[in-house]
């Protein structure tokens, strides 16, 4: 694949991961939810950890995960499910947020990280 048809393919992977929700925390983080375009395997979450320190919490029912990036930003999910929800530092907010995003992307489409 070319890196036109590359860049192409990973700008509408990231046109269908949707921000759902946005909330200003009493703490001064911003909250985002986001909805994949489908489920978040464990797979996937294991790929993410170049992003952060990354925690499953196996002993859940729905097992959960955590991937919390310095204080930058915190993530969870449940594996199996579409929804994420993003706890960001409010100055570091467009900055960690196309880091997270880009990310997915990669992990989504398969392809390395080349921001």
């Amino acid at each position: 694949m070319n890196t036109s048809d590359s860049n192409t393919d990973r700008t509408i992977m990231l046109d269908t991961i949707q921000e759902v929700k946005v909330k200003q925390c009493g703490d001064g983080k911003i909250k985002k939810e986001y909805l994949l375009p489908g489920p978040v395997t464990r797979e996937m979450v294991n790929a993410m950890k170049p992003a952060g320190d990354v925690y499953i919490m196996d002993y859940l029912a729905d097992p959960v995960y955590t991937i919390i990036h310095n204080s930058t930003f915190n993530m969870r999910g449940v594996v199996g499910k579409k929804k994420i929800e993003v706890w960001y530092a409010a100055d570091e907010l467009e900055r960690s947020e196309k880091l997270l995003l880009s990310m997915f992307v990669s992990v989504l489409s398969g392809e390395p990280d080349e921001t």
